[in-house]
């Protein structure tokens, strides 16, 4: 099978429950160690060769 992306989750993992966040997909041109910025609102994963992902901080702390 051909690999044509990478997927990281975002999210809390609880031992108890079911895991909620967020699934996001990194182009293979990208690196797969991003450097990655919280604040308030966004998360923010910045990925070498300069490409950027963000999600709000809402949809990665799902806490339905």
């Amino acid at each position: 099978m051909d690999i044509d992306a990478y997927e990281v989750w975002l999210g809390p993992l609880f031992e108890s429950g079911v895991s909620r966040g967020h699934v996001i997909t990194i182009p293979l041109g990208w690196s797969t160690e991003p450097r990655i910025d919280w604040n308030r609102d966004m998360v923010v994963l910045r990925f070498d060769p300069g490409g950027e992902i963000r999600v709000p901080t809402a949809m990665v702390l799902d806490t339905r």
